[in-house]
């Protein structure tokens, strides 16, 4: 995901009008499933998993899943069809690379300097790796370098996480500007009886 995608929507949000708090109160189904990839994710780190391909492989998959369930449930909120695709183009490059995100080269070079990528090369990967003839389905993958001064954190980007966070941008807007159930006042005389 862009964070400074996520940044602006929650601006735009807010000076048309948005606001803030019913982003907590949005009735996301399923939310807890969001917490799976976040542990997948710490627990691959930890010795001996960190040196388990096959368990990082599939570990990676059952996140990306884990999130293409939340999507699916949420269908009916603005964007989440845009997060749903990019969720898939994601899953789809991951599972074709054994659990991992190949990165071009180039595009870390520009985004980041030759220096990392040289260290890159030898530093312990859980789910990206640096991109090479073996990799398959290379333009799905993270190939879109932003660097500065066009972004407060240089990254790279695949066209999955692309639409990812335009549908973040998206939803993110439409819940600070659609008004809850509770904000809702009661229509003119509704709970007035009528005298007799």
């Amino acid at each position: 995901m862009i964070p400074e995608l996520i940044l602006i929507a929650l601006l735009i949000g807010w000076l048309t009008g948005g606001k803030f708090w019913r982003l907590a109160d949005a009735k996301i189904r399923h939310v807890w499933l969001i917490f799976v990839p976040l542990g997948l994710y710490l627990v691959s780190w930890a010795p001996p998993f960190v040196k388990m391909p096959f368990f990082l492989g599939a570990s990676a998959i059952i996140e990306k899943l884990a999130l293409i369930m939340v999507a699916l449930f949420n269908l009916r909120l603005p964007g989440v069809k845009l997060i749903l695709i990019g969720l898939l183009l994601n899953t789809v490059a991951l599972s074709v690379n054994g659990g991992m995100m190949p990165a071009s080269e180039n595009a870390l070079r520009a985004a980041f300097g030759s220096n990392y990528v040289d260290k890159a090369r030898d530093a312990v990967h859980v789910r990206s790796a640096i991109m090479d003839a073996s990799t398959e389905l290379a333009f799905l993958c993270d190939i879109i370098a932003a660097k500065r001064p066009f972004v407060l954190l240089p990254a790279v980007y695949s066209i999955g996480d692309l639409a990812m966070s335009v549908g973040i941008f998206i939803t993110i807007i439409a819940i600070m500007r659609t008004p809850l159930p509770s904000e809702k006042k009661p229509d003119a005389g509704e709970g007035v009886g009528n005298a007799t």
